[in-house]
């Protein structure tokens, strides 16, 4: 409850399309050099105090919250690549650019949920909440439980807040999900389970929960599909 000093640096190392990181650590290497020049001190200025100032509060819900900081980003950026008139350093610069747009094609559209690959095939170990998982893939469930013929589902996601209904309920007529139940974190009956890693990884349980020792079925953008059979 009383956050990381060092969460939205790794947030933002995550978070972030890696040629955009080395475009802005190479603006802000250019800038140091020229620190005497105004022009040159305010970018570092802006993305220095957005980072540092959320560094010093304990609110640690997103890289949201520092969103303004990718305004410095992208100058710095845009620094690198007008400062490069060398040949090398303009096909480096190119490069990058490219890199950048493939991967911004390449998310489309889970933007919300992008990771680069710093953050490994499951970056649910490093963030979740805003970051990773906000119920934006509950619709994208629904039609693929619709597909699969799935009759009741037993279900962790994130609660929608918009009508004053029990949880499961709410959901359902939200979603048009089939029947749902909540799931637990005990060991499971046959059936379906849908598992949001948000909720799961926020849950306190005293001990290892069944989920941590199954591979899901399939993974439904962010969430997690389970097909428990009878053994």
């Amino acid at each position: 409850m009383q956050g990381w000093w060092y969460y939205y640096p790794v947030a933002l190392a995550v978070k972030t399309s890696i040629p955009l990181l080395i475009l802005a650590a190479w603006g802000a290497g250019i800038c140091s050099r020229r620190f005497a020049a105004a022009a040159y001190r305010l970018p570092l200025a802006l993305a220095l105090g957005i980072m540092l100032s959320a560094m010093a509060g304990s609110v640690d819900i997103g890289v949201r919250l520092i969103l303004p900081i990718y305004i410095a980003l992208a100058i710095l950026a845009a620094i690198a690549v007008a400062s490069s008139p060398a040949p090398w350093r303009c096909v480096l610069s190119t490069a990058l650019l490219l890199w950048l747009m493939v991967a911004g094609i390449h998310c489309h559209p889970a933007y919300l949920s992008y990771f680069n690959a710093f953050a490994g095939r499951d970056p649910s170990k490093i963030l979740v909440d805003s970051n990773l998982d906000w119920g934006q893939d509950t619709k994208r469930l629904s039609r693929r439980l619709h597909e699969l013929g799935v009759q009741e589902v037993s279900v962790l996601l994130i609660e929608p807040i918009t009508l004053p209904l029990p949880v499961e309920e709410r959901v359902r007529k939200l979603y048009h999900l089939p029947r749902i139940k909540l799931a637990n974190a005990y060991p499971p009956a046959a059936g379906w389970y849908a598992l949001s890693p948000t909720a799961i990884k926020t849950m306190q349980v005293p001990f290892q929960p069944w989920w941590d020792k199954i591979t899901p079925t399939e993974r439904v953008g962010t969430l997690w599909l389970y097909h428990i059979r009878r053994p």
